[in-house]
């Protein structure tokens, strides 16, 4: 009798190639837990950076309306699928959390700048760093969870763990803008070179290797953070020790991987695609076919002026409620992204570490904690 041919399952696939988990990235991230603490880290960002808009309006370019899409007449435009306008909308869309964080980065670095719109970015990029070290941090904790145990972690348990271990969640990705402060120190005593006479612009002129030298650390530190940065609240939702642990992991773990790792970015780019056409057409396909349905009864125009791309029911209390209720359909859709961002690094982050130190995947807790749960 001839040998049966094997057919290798999909847990021998995903045991011989792990990379092949992060497939499940897409799956996870249709997740109405993740979906509502995304929309709630929004809200936090929105509201944090509008108070500083209203403090310093000069500087306003360093904090961009996170909800003007949603909440705008008509809501997202969808183009033709797949059309160069899509595909460039979607790079687009899938890039907002880092978008997020170097707006305000690139606000703070950029010559000329006043004291105002210094700090006013500074706040900025600080007030992100702690919304989403709390929100991202729970959303990574939901996700790393579900990908080691198959259980199923409640947004309160989630949010719990996110504040208790704040301190991690936000001070691995303020490390490095410690060191930037720092490296910026040195530059701004160099500074005082140019304020001397005669000989002070000339003096500086031959020692402008050490700032050089510092700035090099400096954007070598900044890239490391919009690198690492998601990687951190993985760490840190995985059993990280410390703020230190997690950043230490972070950037080892992307200087031994880096080829790999941008390759598998590459694939999540891709992967996070598709997923936006179909939330693009599951948000549309629900509001058409509530249009549609209320329409077959109620007036014709007024239900247009309601559904349609028009403003002509603004400032009424019925174009107000519509709206609201529209632009919490598409805040759903909005927050798919950030649920993708953080689920997708979760996924990224455990590959890492499997293969860089043999981790498991199933283990999710420090040593200590395993020893403490031990003894207890």
């Amino acid at each position: 009798m001839p040998d049966e041919v094997s057919i290798p399952d999909r847990r021998s696939l995903t045991r011989l190639f792990p990379a092949l988990r992060v497939v499940g990235a897409i799956r996870l991230a249709f997740d109405l837990r993740k979906l509502v603490i995304a929309l709630l880290g929004l809200a936090m960002l929105e509201l944090g950076w509008s108070l500083l808009d209203l403090v310093v309006p000069a500087a306003a370019d360093a904090t961009p309306d996170i909800f003007e899409a949603a909440f705008a007449p008509g809501g997202l435009a969808q183009p033709g699928l797949w059309s160069r306008d899509s595909i460039r909308e979607f790079r687009d869309r899938l890039a907002e959390p880092v978008r997020l964080l170097t707006i305000p980065l690139l606000a703070l670095v950029t010559p000329g700048r006043g004291w105002g719109e210094m700090f006013h970015a500074l706040f900025s990029l600080v007030w992100l760093i702690l919304v989403w070290g709390v929100c991202g941090g729970a959303i990574s904790r939901i996700a790393i969870v579900e990908i080691a145990t198959s259980r199923r972690t409640g947004i309160l348990e989630a949010l719990r763990f996110a504040v208790k271990s704040a301190g991690p969640l936000v001070m691995a990705p303020l490390c490095p803008l410690l060191g930037v402060a720092f490296c910026a120190a040195i530059g701004a005593a160099f500074g005082f070179f140019y304020r001397l006479p005669a000989v002070g612009p000339a003096l500086a002129g031959a020692l402008l290797v050490l700032p050089l030298a510092a700035a090099l650390v400096m954007a070598l530190l900044l890239i490391g953070l919009v690198a690492g940065w998601p990687l951190m609240q993985a760490a840190v939702a995985g059993g990280a020790e410390d703020s230190l642990d997690a950043l230490s992991r972070s950037f080892g773990y992307l200087n031994q991987r880096l080829g790999p790792y941008a390759a598998l970015l590459v694939f999540v780019w891709l992967e996070g695609m598709v997923g936006l056409a179909f939330i693009d057409f599951l948000v549309t396909g629900v509001i058409r076919l509530t249009h549609w349905s209320v329409g077959l009864t109620a007036p014709h125009d007024l239900i247009t002026a309601f559904f349609g791309s028009t403003a002509t029911s603004a400032g009424t209390i019925a174009g107000a409620t519509h709206a609201l209720w529209l632009a919490a359909v598409r805040l759903l859709g909005h927050g798919w992204t950030y649920s993708y961002f953080w689920t997708a690094a979760t996924f990224l982050y455990l590959w890492l570490r499997h293969d860089v130190d043999g981790t498991p995947w199933s283990e999710i807790d420090s040593p200590a904690t395993i020893a403490t749960s031990t003894r207890s």
